[in-house]
């Protein structure tokens, strides 16, 4: 026997074993950074408007006022827009993976 043969066979045998640790341990580790990835990103960006909305609150100077109110604006519409975006590419990967199952 050759080292191909003999590594094939032991493939073969271990792959069911590899495959289920893969189903249980990585794929759930993998699903599990990405939600803490985004839950990171997610809770700076909403930290940094919360601030910018107090310093609104709080700003006398109608001049700076204004300024903190655009920012605002465009940080809502900006977080609207992604948040639309991910859902948008969440419904078409569903149909497509929905459509191969």
């Amino acid at each position: 026997m050759n080292w191909k043969t003999i590594l094939t066979k032991a493939v073969t045998w271990a792959w069911p074993f590899i495959q289920k640790m893969i189903e249980s341990k990585v794929i759930p580790a993998a699903i599990r950074k990405m939600y803490e990835f985004f839950d990171v990103q997610k809770n700076y960006i909403v930290e940094k408007l919360f601030e910018l909305f107090e310093k609104w609150e709080a700003t006398l100077d109608p001049i700076k006022k204004a300024a903190h109110l655009e920012g605002l604006k465009l940080g809502i519409a900006t977080i609207e827009a992604i948040g639309k975006s991910l859902v948008e590419v969440a419904e078409i990967l569903n149909n497509k993976v929905g459509s191969n199952v």
